[in-house]
């Protein structure tokens, strides 16, 4: 919550018109300032949001302002007479926190006049009083519990906190023979913590069921924050904790992958509508235990003022996230019909590619069977027959001899 806004308006001419306003929560009055005509400028503007705003140094009003102060209530306006805002809104959500941040200052000085009260008596001490501890461990608990609720601002409660705690160490000074005590039950519980991490540590080695690991690092997550400690033992816990975290995480989520991106926008925006209806059921019982306090006979009558302030502030917040939700409500309806129709799509051309891939295959075999057929028709050149030569055979001639006859033979006589 900021004590200073700026706004752009008119003025009862409808002028351009700057506004910037203050609150001052110990009068419970607002200071505005007003920068009509040429001196509504951008370059004021931005000043007035970065610089005066922000409470940097240097920065001081031009002249020619007009300078109004009104009393802060919850049913009227707290602009001046005759100025409207280009964001009414923003005026009513201001007034709507101011009026808490004033009772919340209230709380604050009754905290503080009691609290010196108590410093009075401590440091008047001259040993160790288990009454005054008592006393001051009551207040503390009663600052707490406003601090847990937030009905405090958090320099003040850093304020209160500081000032306590300084009674504390008083008081603890004073008590420095139960210190050895304090650090054996811290020894104790750190060996506890120690001994179940051990344990924990051994089955994320053996990756024993990490899920149920995972949920009991959670609970010794939540027992940790309440556990007595010293702080060097509870800084080793925690780091032994982180780390062991760190292991199951990575164990666990390191190798997903998740390859529809509707379906990773899915499941975070139903996470976040999980959390949403969580925080506004969480906010509704807020409600309706600031209603109980309210309607209690023991809650007195600041405490009544604060609580009611904070009650509307809860309402808002509940009509905002709500409308949050409702969008969220209506972005899953449009997921839901863009993935069911990526995966009508992604069937779709499933099919297309099979059949493809199919009729890729089918024209392939038939080139192929085509190239075998031709394969088949193709012969060897064709051999040009020349007819064969007559092949002379030469038989054994066989010779008869043919008988001559003979020469007659002349006879010689004698």
């Amino acid at each position: 919550m900021k004590s200073k806004i700026v706004l752009w308006g008119k003025d009862s001419n409808d002028t351009k018109s700057l506004i910037a306003l203050q609150l001052n929560p110990e009068e419970s009055k607002i200071d505005t300032w007003v920068f009509s005509g040429a001196l509504a400028t951008e370059e004021l503007g931005n000043q007035l949001l970065f610089d005066w705003r922000d409470d940097k140094k240097g920065f001081e009003f031009p002249e020619g302002f007009q300078k109004f102060e009104t009393e802060l209530t919850v049913a009227g306006t707290i602009l001046p007479e005759g100025f409207t805002v280009d964001k009414p809104d923003l005026i009513q959500r201001a007034q709507t926190e101011w009026h808490f941040m004033v009772l919340s200052s209230k709380l604050n000085a009754s905290y503080q006049s009691e609290l010196e009260e108590l410093e009075e008596r401590i440091f008047k001490l001259e040993g160790y009083s288990s009454k005054l501890w008592e006393d001051l461990k009551i207040f503390w608990g009663k600052v707490s519990e406003q601090m847990r609720e937030r009905n405090l601002f958090r320099d003040h409660s850093i304020a209160l906190k500081e000032r306590t705690n300084a009674l504390f160490t008083k008081l603890k000074e004073l008590r420095s023979s139960l210190d050895a005590e304090f650090k054996a039950q811290a020894e104790a519980t750190y060996n506890r913590f120690s001994a179940r991490l051990g344990d924990v540590e051994e089955r994320v080695a053996k990756n024993i069921n990490l899920y149920n690991v995972f949920e009991e690092l959670k609970e010794i997550q939540r027992d940790l924050k309440t556990a007595k400690l010293t702080k060097d033992l509870r800084n080793d816990i925690w780091k032994r904790l982180d780390h062991i975290f760190k292991s199951v995480k990575e164990k666990r989520f390191g190798n997903t992958n998740p390859t529809d991106r509707l379906s990773r926008r899915y499941d975070g925006l139903m996470q976040a509508i999980k959390k949403m209806e969580n925080s506004i059921g969480r906010d509704r019982e807020d409600l309706e235990f600031q209603h109980k306090k309210i309607n209690s006979a023991y809650t007195g009558q600041l405490e009544t003022q604060i609580r009611q302030a904070k009650t509307k502030m809860i309402e808002e917040r509940i009509s905002s996230k709500q409308a949050k939700l409702d969008e969220m409500y209506k972005t899953k309806v449009e997921l839901e019909e863009k993935t069911a129709k990526a995966k009508a799509r992604q069937e779709a051309d499933a099919k297309r590619a099979a059949k493809k891939e199919a009729d890729a295959a089918a024209r392939k075999a038939e080139a192929a069977a085509k190239e075998a057929a031709k394969a088949a028709e193709v012969v060897a050149p064709p051999v040009v027959e020349t007819p064969e030569a007559p092949v002379e055979v030469k038989s054994e001639e066989v010779k008869t001899e043919t008988p001559t006859p003979e020469a007659p033979t002349e006879e010689k006589s004698e």
